[in-house]
C-alpha cells in the first residue's frame, strides 16, 4: 500500500491502539474462521446497518468465542450460534474489551473440538468514520456541479473490525460472500464479480458478490457510489468520477493491464480473481491493494497527456505497486504485522522493476536507486530507526514506512544480486506456489531461495556462509553499515572496515554480513554484480595487487551500505569524472558517489575542497540519474527556504548553482521539443524546477511571456511543464497576471488544473503577493475546498522564503478566529509537512497556531545549517 504519510497519521498523530504483538493482544487460538457472509446497508450519511454470518471451526473445546469488534452497536439478542445440524448453542453474556478491541461471547455449553459452527450477528449498527479508515463516505463535485459520493472501506491494518465483527488478524484467512444494499441511483463493487441483484422493495437493491478465495480481513473491500466505470481492458476496469473522459484514464487502463500481464509472466502464476477494478477516490492518501478492488487517490488513476512526466511516471509505478500486491500480500500474506516488509518491500521493488520491463527507455531500474535506495539511506539512521523484522513495544507504534517499503525493497534488490536473477526469480516462484492462499514469515522465503540455490548449483555464491544467517542479519539489524575503504598504494592491498551508521554515536557496533563488490579503473568491470568479497568481520584486507587508478566499491549500488574512501581515492575518482571518459562509470554509480559525497561532507567526514572539486564535474553531466541525485541532495541541505535568501552570501551559492545547472540543461534545452524522450522531459522538469526556485531570470521571463500570451490570446497553457512556467511567472508577476490566474483557478471545474494553478500561485516571493495569496487561502467566501487550502499552504511553505512565518504573521496581524481555522478541518489527512528545524525556531504560541492548521513537523538533517555555511565559504573559487 502506497501510504507513507497515512501510516504516520494513523499511528503517530491519533495514537491509535493498533496492535501490540504480544501474546495477550492476539486472539485466542480456540476457533478459526472458514467463511464470512457480510451484508451492509447505509442508512443515513452517518451510519449503516450490518449483518455477518461466520462459519468457524473449533480448534479446541472452548466455552467462549473471542473475535474483534470496535465501535459497533451489537444487540445481545442478535447473536445466534448453531452447529452443522442446526442445533442452537446458547450464549449467556458478552464482554467488550475496548483496549484490545475484543468482543467475547460467553457460551452456556462448550464448542466441541473439530466441529464447525455458524455464528450470526444480525442488525448491528456502525457509524461511518471520519478518519478515512474503516467504512467511510467521501463527497465530491460531480457533473453539472451536482454532489457525488463514494462510500468505501480501507481496512489495513486493523480497521475491518470497525465495520463488521471478525477475526481481524492477517493469518486468519477465510472466504467472503459480500452483500451490499443500495438505491437505484447507485452502483456497488466488492472484491469479486457481481453474481446477482435482488430487488428488496421500495428503492432497495441487494448486490450479491461471488465468494472470494481465502483471504485476510484487511483485504476485504466494499464500495457504494454514483461514479462511472470506464471501458474494460481484459480483467481491468477503472471506476472514476463521471466527468473524467476516457482520454484521462486511457494511460492507466492500458498500463495496468500490461503490468498485470507482466506480473503473471514473471511469477508464473495467473492472477487468481475474475476481475480487477481500480478506483479513483477524491482526497484519498496513496493507495490500497484490496484484492480485486484497488483504491487510489484519483491523481494516480486520472492521468492526462498534459500532466508532467513525473506525474505520468508515478501513475505507472504506483499502479505497479498495488498490482504487485495481488501476489505479494494477497495471494501470499504475512503471518503477522511483524513482517510487514514481506508485503510492502516486494511491492515497492516491483513497482520499479516490473514497470521497467514495460518501459525500458524510462530506466526505472536505475531511477529506483535515486528514488528509493538513496531515500532509505538518508532516513534509516540510528538511533531513530528499527529493523525490518519489527518488534512491537507499544500498541500504538507501527513499522515505519521507510523501513517496510524503502529499506526492505533495497535489501530484496541486494538479495537478487547476491543470488543472481535466475535464483531470485525461481525462488520467488517457488515461494508463491508453495504458500499461495497461505501466510508466511521470512524463513519460508529464505527456504525457497536456498532450495533453488541448491538446484542450480550456486551455493558457492554464499562464500561458505549460511543464507538464513545472512538475510536474517539484515532483517533484524537496525540501520545500515558504512564501509570505509583504505588503500595501500605501494602494495595494492585494500582494507575494508565497517561501522554502524549512528548519528548519536551511542549504539553498540553491529556486524553485518556485507556482500562487497568492487572494480578498478585499470581493470574496469561493471557487468558482474555477484559478491567479490564477503565481509563478516569488523575489518578485512584484500590483496588486490592494483595500486593504480581508482577503486569503486558497490557496483551499481546493489549493496545496502555507504562507502567512504580515503582522500587520495576521492581525488582519483574526481580526476576521472572530469575526463572525457567519465561515462564509463555507470550513471547509478555516479549518482551514488554524489549521494555518498554529500552525506560525508555534511558530517565533516569529507573535506570541502574535495567535495566541491568532485561535484563540480556536474557541469558536464548530461544524464538524468546523477543529476536527480544532486538536485535531491541540494534540496535537503538547503531546505530551499535558506537558499532563497537574497543576501550576498547566498547570492554566491545561487550564482554557482545556476551556472552549474544551466550547463547540465544544455543537452535538452530550455523548451520542449517534439522529439524529446521521457528522460529528456524528466531532466528538463527537474533542472528547470530548481532554476526557477533559485529565481533564475531567464526562467522567470519565459514564464511571464507564456502567461501573457495566454491572457492575450485566450489559448490556455496545457503542455506538461505548464505548472513550472506558471510558478516562475508568479514569483514576480504583474497585478493583472496575478488576477488572471486567480480567475482561471476559480472558473475551472478540473481538479487537476486547480491544483496546478494553486501551486503556481503559491510561488509568490514578494511581500505584496505573499499577502494576496494568504488572503485568498483564508477567504471565507471563495469556492476553495478544505484540502485545497491545506495543499495551498503546503506549497506556499515549500515555494517561498520564510513561508511558515509569513503564515503566522498573517494570522496574528489579521486576528483570524476559529472560523478561519475551521476552513481546514475537513481536509482530514491532508497534512502540511514542515521540517522540524522550522518548528524548533518557533515559539510555543506559533507552533500552536500551525498545529491548528494541520501541520506536522518532520525530522530533517540537523547538520544542514553547518553544511550551508561551509558551502558559502567554499563556492567562490569555483565561480
Amino acid at each position: 500500500m502506497m501510504k507513507v504519510l497515512k501510516l504516520i497519521i494513523y499511528f503517530t498523530i491519533f495514537n491509535t491502539q493498533v496492535i501490540c504483538q504480544t501474546e495477550d493482544y492476539f486472539l485466542p487460538e480456540s476457533v478459526k474462521p472458514l467463511r464470512y457472509i457480510v451484508t451492509l446497508e447505509p442508512l443515513t450519511q452517518t451510519n449503516y446497518r450490518g449483518s455477518v454470518s461466520i462459519e468457524l471451526q473449533a480448534l479446541e473445546s472452548t466455552s467462549n468465542i473471542t473475535l474483534h469488534a470496535k465501535s459497533l452497536e451489537i444487540p445481545n439478542n442478535s447473536i445466534k450460534i448453531r452447529d452443522v445440524y442446526g442445533n442452537e448453542v446458547f450464549h449467556k453474556d458478552t464482554i467488550s474489551d475496548e483496549e484490545k478491541d475484543f468482543f467475547v461471547i460467553i457460551l452456556e455449553t462448550e464448542l466441541q473440538r473439530g466441529r464447525v459452527y455458524t455464528l450470526t450477528i444480525e442488525n448491528y449498527q456502525g457509524t461511518f468514520t471520519d478518519s478515512r479508515t474503516g467504512f467511510y463516505i467521501e463527497k465530491f463535485e460531480s457533473l453539472h456541479k451536482s454532489e457525488g459520493f463514494i462510500t468505501l472501506s480501507d481496512f489495513e491494518p486493523t480497521s475491518a473490525r470497525e465495520t463488521f465483527p471478525c477475526f481481524d488478524e492477517p493469518h486468519l484467512k477465510a472466504t467472503f460472500i459480500v452483500n451490499l444494499i443500495r438505491s437505484s441511483s447507485s452502483i456497488s463493487a466488492s472484491n469479486s464479480p457481481l453474481v446477482q441483484t435482488l430487488y428488496l422493495g421500495g428503492d432497495r437493491y441487494q448486490d450479491v458478490y461471488k465468494e472470494t478465495p481465502p483471504m485476510s480481513t484487511y483485504l476485504v473491500a466494499f464500495i457504494i457510489c454514483n461514479m462511472k466505470y470506464t471501458r474494460q481492458n481484459g480483467k481491468i476496469r477503472l471506476l472514476v468520477r463521471p466527468q473524467f473522459t476516457e482520454d484521462s484514464t486511457d494511460f492507466v487502463l492500458t498500463e495496468a493491464a500490461n503490468v498485470l500481464d507482466a506480473m503473471e509472466k514473471y511469477t508464473g502464476i495467473k492472477y487468481l480473481l475474475d476481475k480487477l477494478d481500480i478506483v479513483g477516490v477524491v482526497n484519498k492518501v496513496g493507495g490500497m491493494e484490496n484484492w480485486g478492488l484497488i483504491t487510489f487517490d484519483e491523481q494516480y488513476v486520472i492521468c492526462p497527456d498534459n500532466n508532467t512526466r513525473w506525474a505520468i511516471q508515478t501513475c505507472l509505478t504506483y499502479n505497479s505497486h498495488e498490482i504487485a500486491h495481488q501476489w505479494f500480500g494477497n495471494l501470499v500474506t504475512l503471518k503477522s504485522w511483524h513482517y510487514m516488509w514481506l508485503n510492502e518491500g516486494f511491492a515497492t521493488y516491483f513497482q520499479y522493476f516490473i514497470a521497467a520491463e514495460l518501459r525500458s527507455s524510462w530506466r526505472l531500474d536505475e531511477q529506483y536507486v535515486v528514488e528509493e535506495f538513496q531515500r532509505s539511506l538518508r532516513e534509516d539512521l540510528l538511533p531513530s530507526t528499527e529493523p525490518m523484522d519489527f518488534i512491537f513495544e507499544a500498541s500504538y507504534v507501527f513499522p515505519a514506512a521507510i523501513i517496510s517499503y524503502q529499506k526492505a525493497s533495497t535489501v530484496i534488490r541486494m538479495t537478487k544480486h547476491i543470488l543472481t536473477e535466475s535464483v531470485f526469480q525461481n525462488g520467488l516462484r517457488l515461494y508463491l506456489n508453495t504458500y499461495k492462499l497461505r501466510v508466511t514469515e521470512p524463513k519460508n522465503l529464505y527456504d525457497c531461495y536456498l532450495d533453488i540455490l541448491r538446484r542450480e548449483g550456486k551455493m558457492h555464491l554464499l562464500g561458505g556462509l549460511n543464507l538464513h544467517t545472512i538475510l536474517s542479519n539484515w532483517a533484524k539489524s537496525s540501520g545500515y553499515p558504512i564501509v570505509t575503504v583504505i588503500r595501500h598504494y605501494t602494495t595494492g592491498d585494500v582494507t575494508f572496515s565497517q561501522q554502524v551508521n549512528d548519528l548519536s554515536g551511542d549504539s553498540e557496533d553491529n556486524i553485518w554480513y556485507i556482500p562487497l563488490t568492487y572494480t578498478f579503473q585499470n581493470r574496469m568491470n561493471f557487468e558482474s554484480t555477484v559478491t567479490d568479497l564477503w565481509m563478516t568481520n569488523k575489518t578485512v584486507t584484500a590483496q588486490t595487487g592494483e595500486p593504480r587508478g581508482w577503486i569503486l566499491v558497490n557496483k551499481h549500488a546493489t549493496g545496502y551500505y555507504r562507502v567512504a574512501y580515503d582522500n587520495e581515492n576521492w581525488r582519483r575518482l574526481t580526476e576521472f569524472l572530469h575526463s572525457k571518459d567519465y561515462e564509463l562509470i555507470p550513471a547509478v554509480n555516479r549518482a551514488q558517489l554524489i549521494d555518498d559525497a554529500f552525506f560525508f561532507f555534511i558530517r565533516d567526514k569529507l573535506d570541502t575542497d574535495i567535495f566541491l572539486d568532485f561535484t563540480s564535474y556536474l557541469a558536464k553531466e548530461q544524464d538524468y540519474i546523477p543529476i536527480k541525485s544532486y538536485l535531491t541532495d541540494l534540496d535537503i541541505i538547503f531546505e530551499l527556504n535558506e537558499i532563497r535568501r537574497d543576501d550576498n552570501e547566498f547570492g554566491i551559492v545561487k550564482g554557482y548553482l545556476i551556472t552549474l545547472l544551466k550547463a547540465s540543461l544544455d543537452g535538452v534545452g530550455l523548451y520542449a521539443r517534439e522529439y524529446d524522450t521521457h528522460m529528456d522531459k524528466l531532466k528538463r522538469e527537474e533542472i528547470m524546477k530548481m532554476l526557477c526556485t533559485l529565481g533564475d531570470f531567464r526562467c522567470r521571463l519565459q514564464g511571464l511571456r507564456m502567461l501573457t500570451e495566454w491572457k492575450a490570446t485566450g489559448k490556455p497553457l496545457r503542455n506538461y511543464d505548464m505548472e513550472m512556467w506558471l510558478c516562475a511567472a508568479m514569483q514576480k508577476p504583474t497585478v493583472q497576471l496575478w488576477n488572471f490566474l486567480i480567475q482561471q483557478y476559480s472558473l475551472t471545474d478540473d481538479d487537476i488544473l486547480r491544483q496546478k494553478y494553486l501551486r503556481a500561485l503559491s510561488c509568490a516571493n514578494s511581500v505584496v503577493f505573499k499577502q494576496r495569496f494568504l488572503k485568498f487561502i483564508f477567504d471565507l467566501h471563495n469556492n476553495m475546498k478544505s484540502q485545497e487550502r491545506t495543499d495551498g499552504l503546503a506549497s506556499f511553505v515549500r515555494n517561498t522564503f520564510m513561508g511558515a512565518k509569513a503564515i503566522i504573521h498573517y494570522i496574528k496581524d489579521n486576528q483570524l478566529d476559529d472560523r478561519y481555522y475551521s476552513l481546514f478541518r475537513d481536509s482530514k489527512e491532508r497534512y502540511l509537512l514542515m521540517p522540524s528545524e522550522i518548528g524548533k525556531k518557533l515559539t510555543a504560541e506559533d507552533r500552536k497556531i500551525l498545529t491548528r492548521l494541520c501541520v506536522l513537523f518532520v525530522t530533517d538533517e540537523e547538520n544542514n545549517e553547518k553544511a550551508v555555511r561551509k558551502l558559502v565559504e567554499g563556492f567562490p573559487k569555483y565561480l
